[in-house]
């Protein structure tokens, strides 16, 4: 029997825009209308969480340690609350609107720029899975000490792999590198935010202050990936990077405009 299956990494962000894959879902529709949904939790990247930025996936008990949840022939919690149902007055509308003719309620999490607002979580497509790096040195990464580990600890949050000379990230040692690395980097964060924040206290208290400036975005680049994220070719962290501009910053420019 004729099947086609949907895949999606489950992702959540934080609040310095760091990306965890906490798990993998696959969804499975058969020809004669029976449907699986199967859920494979990231563990290595799970249990570096601290409780305020993840507290679970909703309708899958993480406590039993299982490699897969399935889900057969029963929308789980985690698409219900998220997604339309067929039932939907406008669903039509929201299926144009991602350029989808039916409704694949995964595909339509991937594709969506809307965001559910019970939590943090969105799914980004799956491309080549967990990649793994090889450099000759980890100052190959990144140039100056805060650029170096916010590049190490994308790595550790995506749940990805790192060789290198002096250092190699897997999933016996992620957690430990999370831990050292990330108080460092809020650290850095912190201090250059304060720092910015007086430069401009001290730049109004000259009248010098003009607001930010907006990021000039080229239109017909914006375009080309706008359209390559809705069509799921890359996930909307990977357009953004390439336009130079926030995850944030490139959903609210799809929606109102560059």
């Amino acid at each position: 029997m004729r099947s086609m299956t949907t895949s999606g990494w489950i992702c959540l962000e934080d609040d310095y825009h760091f990306i965890y894959r906490v798990g993998r879902i696959d969804y499975t529709e058969w020809e004669n209308g029976e449907f699986e949904y199967i859920f494979s939790p990231n563990y290595a990247v799970i249990d570096m969480l601290p409780d305020n930025l993840f507290q679970g996936i909703p309708g899958i008990d993480l406590s039993l340690r299982r490699a897969t949840y399935e889900r057969r022939n029963q929308v789980p919690v985690f698409i219900a609350e998220r997604t339309p149902s067929p039932n939907r007055e406008d669903v039509r509308i929201l299926l144009e609107e991602n350029g989808m003719n039916a409704l694949n309620r995964l595909e339509w999490l991937i594709k969506t720029n809307k965001r559910y607002s019970g939590d943090r979580f969105f799914i980004m497509p799956i491309e080549n899975g967990p990649q793994t790096m090889r450099y000759t040195s980890m100052f190959d990464l990144a140039f100056g000490r805060d650029a170096l580990i916010r590049r190490l600890l994308v790595i550790i949050c995506l749940g990805d792999y790192l060789i290198t000379r002096e250092i190699e990230i897997n999933d016996a040692n992620r957690e430990t590198f999370y831990r050292f690395l990330m108080p460092l980097y809020v650290d850095g964060y912190e201090r250059n935010k304060r720092a910015r924040m007086r430069g401009i206290e001290e730049a109004k208290a000259r009248s010098a202050y003009r607001g930010r400036t907006q990021i000039a975005v080229d239109p017909l680049l914006f375009d080309k990936y706008k359209l390559a994220f809705l069509q799921g070719q890359i996930s909307a962290a990977e357009a953004a990077e390439r336009l130079g501009i926030s995850r944030a910053t490139f959903f609210r420019r799809m929606k109102n405009g560059i």
